[in-house]
Order: structure tokens, then sequence, then C-alpha cells
């Protein structure tokens, strides 16, 4: 069963650019994965270009740094497809990383409703940030 949802469409794009803009400074600033062994390097560097990526998005007015959950809901995906990769041998491919979070925010042309479910909380961590109730406008089936 499907589940109707509604998304503000210029905050979309604005969740979609920070992810977009982490994913950038995590290719940018990854050492290697002999470096990033140990969780607390990782964790150190997942925190490094969250606030780099924050500080970005603070030029605009916008304020993610406190956000305690979007900071673990990220660092949780990072880790888990990023950092710690299932071969040692193999390392990420970002390319394959922004594929999977250009289907989620496509919601256009959305059908997967697992998909719609990551977007939808996903957008509702980051609106956490904004520290306002949601106006919505548009409509996800």
């Amino acid at each position: 069963m499907r589940v109707k949802r509604t998304i503000n469409f210029s905050r979309k794009e604005t969740y979609y650019d920070f992810i977009m803009r982490l994913i950038y400074y995590f290719d940018y600033y990854y050492l290697d994965i002999n470096t990033l062994y140990e969780d607390e390097d990782i964790k150190n560097h997942f925190s490094f270009i969250f606030k780099k990526t924050c500080s970005d998005f603070e030029k605009e007015g916008l304020f993610f740094y406190n956000n305690n959950k979007l900071f673990d809901y990220l660092f949780g995906y990072f880790y888990a497809n990023l950092y710690v990769p299932y071969d040692p041998n193999q390392k990420y491919d970002i390319k394959l990383i922004r594929k999977f979070w250009n289907s989620i925010f496509d919601i256009k042309n959305q059908r997967n409703d697992e998909l719609i479910i990551i977007l939808t909380e996903l957008y509702e961590i980051f609106d956490i940030s904004l520290n306002t109730s949601s106006v919505l406008v548009g409509e996800i089936y």
C-alpha cells in the first residue's frame, strides 16, 4: 500500500545539495582504508566533512550543526557503505553512492516504496534543523 506524502520541493533540493556536498567532501578528503581503519579515526573524519558541509550551508543561513539525528543518520550510512567496505582491497564506488542518493531524491520518477520511506524519514530529520513545522507542498505517490 502506498502512503501519500507531501514534500516542499525547495527544501528537498536543499537537502539533496547537502548530501551531494557531503559526498563530495568525503571523496575529496578521503585518505585511505589503512588510515581510516579505527572507528575513532572514521568518526573524526566524518565529523570533519559534516562540519565542513554545515559551514557551507551556514553561509546561506541554514544551520545543521546541532542536528544530532542528521549526523547519526548520515554517519550510519557512510560508515556502512563507504568507510567499511565488504572487500578491504576494493575502494568505495562514489558514482554508485551518488546514483543511490539521486534515486532517493528523484521523486518525480519514484515508484519504490522503500526509497520513498527513506526520503520522507531523511526529510523529517533535516527539518529538525529548520526548527519549524513543515509547510508541505507537492505530492509523492
